[in-house]
């Protein structure tokens, strides 16, 4: 549930506020690149400085999509593990998919967004790699606490 609420949040945000949000966290991405490698982000891109930031922008907001639907995806599966839910897969990937078509749809009510299929399907992709994250993990607690 706090995971479905923190991913509604940032979806409700104005186009301007979300964007804003990314690129401070992109800027300070390619600070650190740049103080790294004493080099301007253009110059390791073998671009613009202008055009390599909206590359680092873009790849910084996918990438958030695809955490947050991550986590989504492990929090999903293990909550319906714990449940005894019988078909643990499929509950926890439907969780996933229902979040993410209704974020983008939400979407459509926050001033300048729009509903986008690349999110969804970045999204989509989260969740499956987060159902095998907490599958792994159960996995692992389970060797942890059988060989104690």
């Amino acid at each position: 549930m706090v995971t479905t609420v923190m991913i509604f949040s940032f979806s409700a945000k104005d186009a301007k506020n979300s964007s804003d949000q990314s690129k401070a966290i992109s800027n300070t991405v390619v600070d650190i690149i740049e103080k790294t490698t004493n080099k301007t982000i253009g110059e390791l891109g073998g671009k613009s400085d202008e055009a390599m930031r909206r590359k680092v922008h873009g790849f910084i907001r996918q990438t958030a999509h695809f955490l947050e639907y991550t986590l989504l995806g492990a929090v999903a599966f293990i909550a319906v593990f714990f449940a005894r839910h019988e078909k643990k897969y499929f509950t926890a990937l439907a969780i996933g998919i229902c979040t993410t078509a209704s974020d983008e749809l939400m979407q459509i009510f926050a001033d300048g967004r729009a509903p986008e299929w690349k999110d969804a399907f970045t999204d989509a992709a989260g969740v499956a790699i987060g159902i095998v994250l907490g599958v792994l993990l159960l996995k692992l607690i389970k060797k942890l606490y059988t060989v104690s």
